[in-house]
C-alpha cells in the first residue's frame, strides 16, 4: 500500500513533463506529413523550459521552414 502511495504522484509527474509533451510532439508530425502541400499550417509552440519544449520548439521551426520553401517551389 505504501508503494503505491508513493507511485502515484511519480506516475502522474512522469505523465504531465514526459508523455503528455511527446504525444503532443508525435500528433505535430502526423498533422504535418499528412497535410504536406496544404498551407498554412497551425503551430503550436510550447512555452516549456525544458529539453521536449526545446524540441517541440524545434519540430515548429522545421515545419514553418518547409512550408515556406514549398510555397517557394
Amino acid at each position: 500500500m505504501l508503494g503505491l502511495l508513493i507511485s502515484l504522484p511519480f506516475v502522474y509527474l512522469l505523465n504531465r513533463l514526459v508523455i503528455a509533451p511527446v504525444k503532443l510532439i508525435k500528433q505535430d508530425m502526423i498533422d504535418f506529413a499528412q497535410s504536406l502541400g496544404q498551407l498554412p499550417l497551425n503551430t503550436n509552440a510550447t512555452s516549456m523550459n525544458s529539453v521536449i519544449g526545446e524540441a517541440h520548439n524545434t519540430f515548429d521551426d522545421v515545419k514553418t521552414t518547409t512550408q515556406e520553401k514549398m510555397v517557394q517551389q
